[in-house]
Formats: C-alpha cells, structure tokens, sequence
C-alpha cells in the first residue's frame, strides 16, 4: 500500500523566491529618490539652491513656491477620463463594467493617470477577491512606483515578476512596523513579512495559475530602450521651475532691502539718534521720524541745511519680464501649452471699443 503525503505550502520563500524578492527590492530602492524627487517638484516642496551671491545668510530660510510642474502635469490629466470597457470583438461587456464599478476603476484610473504623467509609470495589479464568496470580483488596484517594481521580458513583453512593498497590514493583523512584500508570479501570488531573526515568513500563497503576471505597467513615454516610462516633469521643466523660484526669491530680497528707500545723513550729531531721556533710538524710530535733517548741534533741532540724501530704488520690472518668459518657455517644455495674459494696456480698434489682448 502506498501512502500520499499531500503537498504543504511553503512557510518561507524559496531561494528563488528570495533572490527575486531581494533584486526587485534592490531596483525598487534604486529608483525611489529620483522618484522622490519628482514627487517634490510635484508638490512644490524642492529645494533650489542658491548662487550664493545676492541672497544674505539672513534670508537663506525664504521658500518660494512655482507650481508649473503641477499645473502641466493635471492640465495632461484632465483629458483623460475613463468612460467604458469593451471586448474587442464587439460583444457585451456588462461583466467588464460591473468588475470597475466594484474596483471603483473609473475614480482610480484619474489616480493612476496623474502618477503615470508624474512619476513616468503606475502599476495596475490584480488579485483574488475578499468578499468571501466564489463568486468574487477580482480586486483592481492601482499601485504607486513608490511602492511597486517589476522585471520586463523584452523579448517577449511580458513582465517576469513584480513586488509591492508597503506597511499596510490590516488584512494579516500585523504590527503598523511590520514590513510586508507581496510577490507575484505568473503561478502564483506570495504575500510575506519579515521575520524578527531576518528572513521572510509567509502568510499567503494565492495560486491563481494563471500563466502571467498579474500586474500591468503604465508607462508614459515609453521608448524601445526605456520601456519604463518618462515623467512629464523633464530636467528642463525643472531647470525653469528652478530658475523663477530664484527670480522670485531674488524680488522678495529686494523688495525687503528697499521697499523703504534707504538714506544717509551728513554732518548729524550723536543726539539726533536720542530721545529726550539721551536713551538710543530704535532704528525704525530713527527712520520714521519727523526730521528728514538734522543739524550738527547738539541741540538735535532740524534745520534745512541739514545734509540728506536718498539711495536710488531698484525696479523689478526686469524681474517680473524674465519670470514671464520663463512661464512661456516651461509651456513650450509640454505637450500642454497655456494663454498667458499679456501686459499691454487695453487698445482701442476702429470698429468697436477697447479690448484685451490675450
């Protein structure tokens, strides 16, 4: 009589398994903090370094803030809208539609969408169902590359395996430090955390068999020697982002240093700086004060003869000009371009009244 030992899952990852899971996790790391980057740019929160000539260590804390990158990117965005699914050969896709609506695809897809334009790429994956019954829907969730990589065949152009990384553990009642990976496979999908003692336990094995990977790449821009994806935000949206936010910090110095015209006094004597008790003025006090002259007595009166004068004021017309073109040339770096009201004082035509130029 033979005896049938029936075939356990496995409780750890297998060697492959776990050299898979570090590689995916070594190019994940690899490529968050250009990721990180365009994210910051996204979000108004990069850091422009400064020439270190006119800005004073005073000021080196003043934050400006462009939000061009944001602004093409979601002008991108808002034409494309999910509205249907539909097989290819025609016939009745009411199972397709019913499958989004229990994902919610048609609000998630203008999330992925802005990631895919942001990040250049967003991950769609798919799994089983956790309503409980047979009958499931399969879940549809689209996955941020903060989070998501995988490896590409491109001879075949298919995805090999794919990993999710994340501390969202409420479905396995984990710790909120616990770091958990998801691998997929084309046979199945192994969910694990890592182990007090190093290593990875598993907790899930979902064998779908499906023969694929369950996930898809949303490249934007891909190109046959980069199939992972271009960002919308280019290294020169960034270099003009950066160049007006300095524009602008260097009109926010100036506006400080000489929104009130700077003078220098001639010939005044110590107590015009004091006040009736020969205590010193504070120099807002000083600046502020009646007297534009003093004399050189000791008396403090003002006389006309007194010797002032006033430094000239700088003008940012130049500024706010080069901040303009600088608007023009980042629309000219997208696909998207904007009207950008002009400064032109309304004309007036022959056949009608005054209008704007825009």
């Amino acid at each position: 009589m033979t005896a049938t030992i029936p075939e356990l899952p496995l409780l750890s990852l297998s060697q492959d398994e776990l050299s898979l899971v570090t590689a995916l996790r070594n190019d994940l790391m690899q490529h968050r903090f250009r990721l990180e980057l365009l994210d910051s740019y996204f979000n108004g929160e990069q850091l422009v370094r400064d020439l270190g000539i006119s800005i004073p260590p005073q000021l080196k804390g003043l934050h400006t803030v462009i939000g061009w990158p944001r602004i093409g990117v979601e002008a991108l965005e808002q034409r494309l809208e999910l509205e249907a699914f539909r097989w290819a050969d025609g016939a009745d896709a009411e199972d397709l539609r019913e499958v989004a609506e229990a994902n919610d695809l048609f609000d998630e897809s203008s999330l992925a969408h802005l990631d895919a334009l942001t990040y250049g790429r967003e991950y769609i994956a798919v799994g089983s169902g956790d309503c409980g019954t047979d009958d499931c829907p399969p879940l549809i969730t689209a996955e941020s590359p903060l989070d998501m990589t995988l490896f590409w065949d491109a001879r075949a152009r298919v995805a090999t395996s794919a990993l999710r990384e994340s501390r969202d553990c409420e479905a396995f009642g984990l710790a909120p430090d616990d770091r958990l990976v998801t691998l997929y496979l084309p046979d199945q999908t192994v969910h694990a955390v890592e182990a007090d003692g190093g290593g990875w336990e598993v907790l899930d094995r979902d064998m779908h068999n499906l023969g694929v990977v369950p996930v898809v790449r949303m490249a934007n821009r891909q190109r046959t020697a980069d199939r992972v994806g271009k960002s919308e935000i280019t290294p020169e949206v960034m270099s003009i982002t950066d160049a007006a936010c300095r524009r602008l910090m260097g009109m926010e110095v100036a506006s400080e240093f000489y929104g009130a015209p700077q003078r220098y006094i001639l010939g005044a004597s110590e107590s015009a700086f004091q006040d009736a008790e020969g205590n010193a003025k504070s120099a807002w006090e000083t600046y502020m004060g009646v007297c534009s002259h003093w004399s050189a007595t000791r008396t403090g009166r003002c006389r006309p003869s007194a010797s002032s004068r006033r430094t000239t004021r700088r003008r940012t017309r130049g500024s706010s000009t080069c901040t303009r073109g600088l608007w023009r040339r980042s629309s000219g770096c997208r696909r998207a371009t904007w009207a950008t009201p002009r400064t032109t004082p309304r004309r007036r035509t022959r056949s009608g009244p005054a209008r704007r130029s825009w």
